[in-house]
């Protein structure tokens, strides 16, 4: 007769709740012999571990047995046993075992993590500290140690974009995307705005994640780009003023609503829009009952609305990179006037149809820098850009009508933005 095979093999059991929520293993027990003609008594202990709280309402164990095939060795379910019963015969060949053990990572969710938010995917997301925490997929209790990631400074709060996390720490920006926990990747957003308000983060439709800083609000759209929503309504002092460390923001029917603590009560409100064509839109400027907004287009490069709601698309004069527009009553009718951020042989653009039409300049500034804004001084009767790169050493241009420019070499820039103060530029 041929000898009986005997295996080494082992055993761990988990704990499972009364909805069916399984723990990860307990460790291994001593390496037994045993063939598929053997018997094994396992001993599990009956009452939970020390440190867990009883509100998980554990009611049963499941037991499992390590078995080595040809893709190595892993643990088979064997039974599911009462927590109250101490041991369990094993008797089973191999064959007659179940499914491996799903839970060898998982662990408890860390007993300070905040924020949790639930994703599309199936996946939740938390923090702790400087950590972002993920469980296990379709698995809300289960919150592995190797699905967490981490960022230089705290986080304050998170949200999503559909399955991407948008993280506000104390210093940057963070997102963090993907559709398996085990394959999330993280990437940090090289914009210095930390989020100032756990309680200001939220979405925002059509917008992205906006959260309070101490340079304005901030949104993070899911490609990663980050905007400042408030900087052409508020400097950087008055917004402090707002004390956004204490702002409070919700958003309603498409609307971001926020309130802040300081000697009133206040609040401010922003609706977003759809535009009237897919343009990375650059500038917007008001006149003649008229909204004109350029943006990085020569077709449909040109918007205009008449309250900021409704947009109608139109073509700019060429394809370039429109970076400012601005308006000015030179005559009858008014002017808008448009200057261009890439690099064309024509850089400025002028309409006398509130933005419906447009005509490139017949002198327009110099081709070989790129101007940055524009603005319009009704004292001096003169349009004024300032260029963020000039390799020939032009960074101021002006002109009486937007028609017809002069080349300035001013102060040597990048200058990015100019306005009109009432006496001074």
């Amino acid at each position: 007769t041929n000898p009986i095979q005997q295996i080494a093999t082992s055993y761990v059991y988990t704990h499972v709740n009364d909805i069916g929520e399984e723990s990860g293993p307990s460790p291994v027990s001593a390496t037994v012999l045993k063939d598929d003609g053997t018997s094994v008594t396992v001993t599990t202990p009956t009452t939970i571990p020390s440190g867990i709280s009883d509100d998980y309402n554990v009611t049963t164990k499941r037991i499992y047995r390590a078995v080595t095939g040809n893709t190595g060795t892993a643990f088979l379910f064997v039974a599911e046993i009462p927590l109250s019963q101490a041991d369990y015969v094993d008797e089973l060949p191999d064959n007659e075992l179940g499914d491996p053990l799903e839970s060898e990572d998982w662990d408890l969710p860390p007993d300070d993590m905040r924020g949790i938010i639930a994703l599309p995917n199936g996946i939740m997301a938390g923090f702790r500290r400087n950590q972002l925490c993920l469980s296990a997929q379709n698995r809300p209790h289960a919150w592995p140690v190797r699905y967490r990631l981490n960022t230089d400074t705290d986080i304050v709060a998170i949200g999503n974009i559909d399955n991407t996390v948008v993280i506000g720490t104390k210093s940057f920006p963070y997102t963090a995307s993907g559709n398996d926990p085990a394959a999330y990747s993280m990437t940090k957003l090289e914009v210095s705005q930390a989020c100032v308000s756990k309680r200001s983060l939220a979405y925002l439709a059509s917008i992205g994640i906006v959260f309070a800083s101490p340079d304005g609000l901030i949104a993070v759209a899911g490609n990663g780009r980050i905007s400042n929503l408030t900087e052409s309504i508020y400097t950087r002092k008055q917004w402090q003023t707002l004390m956004p460390d204490t702002i409070l923001g919700a958003t309603h029917d498409d609307v971001y609503y926020f309130w802040f603590s300081n000697t009133t009560l206040t609040e401010l409100v922003f609706v977003s829009r759809v535009s009237a064509a897919d343009t990375l839109w650059r500038s917007v400027a008001w006149g003649d009952d008229t909204y004109v907004a350029v943006g990085n287009a020569g077709t449909n490069g040109v918007m205009t609305s008449p309250d900021g709601i409704t947009w109608t698309a139109h073509n700019a004069a060429a394809n370039a990179d429109w970076f400012s527009v601005a308006f000015a009553v030179i005559g009858s009718p008014p002017r808008f006037v448009a200057v261009s951020g890439s690099s064309v042989a024509n850089a400025a653009m002028y309409s006398d149809n509130n933005g419906v039409t447009w005509t490139l300049a017949a002198s327009p500034p110099s081709s070989t820098s790129l101007w940055g804004e524009i603005a319009w001084s009704s004292t001096l009767g003169l349009f004024v850009a300032v260029s963020y790169a000039a390799s020939s050493g032009f960074w101021v241009a002006t002109s009486p009508d937007g028609i017809n420019w002069t080349n300035r070499a001013g102060i040597a820039g990048p200058w990015f933005s100019v306005v009109w103060g009432g006496s001074i530029l």
